[in-house]
């Protein structure tokens, strides 16, 4: 089940508890045509509401925040 934050981040748990996170239609329509994204490393620890990475785009740069504690395993 896909369940969303107030800042317009998604998430998506499946059965073995591995998450996967994006941002919504609306924000990747706020931002535009994106040219440039800063993800974390696969190790990388981040607690729930810090920023796990930044969106750049033609109109404005974005910080994507973690919906919840977790420890990035795959980009």
């Amino acid at each position: 089940m896909r369940k969303f934050t107030k800042e317009h981040e998604w998430i998506d748990i499946d059965e073995n508890g591995i998450a996967t996170v994006g941002i919504t239609a609306h924000s990747e329509q706020q931002l535009g045509d994106v040219v440039f994204v800063d993800l974390p490393s696969v190790g990388d620890e981040i607690t729930m509401d810090t920023e796990a990475c930044v969106v750049e785009s033609v109109k404005a740069a974005s910080e994507i925040f973690a919906p919840v504690d977790c420890i990035i395993t795959e980009i």
